[in-house]
């Protein structure tokens, strides 16, 4: 039976997977609309396993050069795991942002 859940799982993930690829795909998006002009606050977990943090700030680096980025030493969960930090960060990076600019 649990090879069988497992066998499961792994069709759902595929599935997902393949669906991700035929509905959205880089043709999609012109490729002056790649890049995120607009304030952005990246928020980067230092222990986080699944999304690596050096992946996720070259990913920002190169398609919102202008982001902030702030790496919390926390896990995935950066929000349920330093909750006043987070937000103390969105909070600060909120108020400096020009709001003529958003």
């Amino acid at each position: 039976m649990v090879g069988q859940g497992a066998r499961r799982l792994v069709w759902i993930a595929v599935e997902l997977s393949n669906h991700a690829r035929r509905t959205l795909s880089s043709t999609d998006l012109p490729a002056e609309n790649w890049h995120i002009k607009k304030p952005a606050l990246f928020v980067a977990a230092s222990r986080d396993y699944v999304c690596r943090p050096a992946f996720g700030k070259a990913s920002m680096e190169k398609y919102a050069p202008h982001a902030e980025i702030v790496e919390l030493n926390t896990g995935h969960w950066v929000q349920l795991e330093a909750t006043e930090e987070y937000n103390a960060t969105l909070e600060q990076w909120i108020e400096k942002t020009p709001t003529a600019r958003l």
